[in-house]
């Protein structure tokens, strides 16, 4: 079955909601958060810049068409303004922050999208170190072998057996 998916346009929940990441400025990175909401059909939306202890910070002039967002910041010195696209089915928003007329890149991720990441990076942690105690656990106790098996939402998501490097090369049984 061919799924055409993709050809179905976006919604404005899709772009609806907050977004983190980060301007790129020469050296470092100024990390952000913005708050895109519409309701009876206009945008609104406002920033957070924590390093500044800016919260809230209104967005003047925003515009969304089709996958372009466009904002200004007039509470900013310098013109500040963005122009950017939403990509990867909405889970990334990428474009020029302008300010004093330099260019910087900025670059968003949908606060869902970084929560999935950064559960995922905690659950990896999780598991090596769980495999580094229970092969600690099989050479303490001189076992030939141990098998784990981690189950999450009702799917084994980790299963492994862990052996010696002898065991593995089927020298031991």
């Amino acid at each position: 079955m061919l799924s055409l998916l993709w050809l179905l346009p976006l919604t404005a929940q899709d772009y609806a909601g907050r977004w983190k990441g980060a301007i790129e400025l020469p050296g470092t990175k100024l990390e952000i958060a913005i708050d895109l909401s519409q309701k009876d059909g206009k945008w609104t939306g406002d920033m957070d810049i924590p390093l500044q202890q800016v919260k809230d910070m209104a967005l003047a002039e925003l515009t969304l068409e089709g996958a372009a967002l466009k904002f200004k910041l007039p509470e900013v010195p310098g013109n500040a303004s963005f122009s950017g696209n939403f990509k990867n089915n909405a889970s990334l928003l990428e474009g020029d922050f302008t300010q004093m007329g330099q260019t910087f890149a900025m670059r968003l991720e949908k606060e869902d999208e970084v929560a999935k990441r950064e559960a995922k990076a905690r659950q990896d942690k999780a598991i090596a170190t769980l495999l580094q105690l229970a092969d600690s656990l099989r050479q303490k106790q001189q076992v030939p072998g141990i098998g784990i098996g981690i189950i999450q939402d009702g799917e084994n998501s980790a299963g492994r057996r862990r052996r010696p490097t002898r065991c593995r090369e089927k020298t031991c049984r």
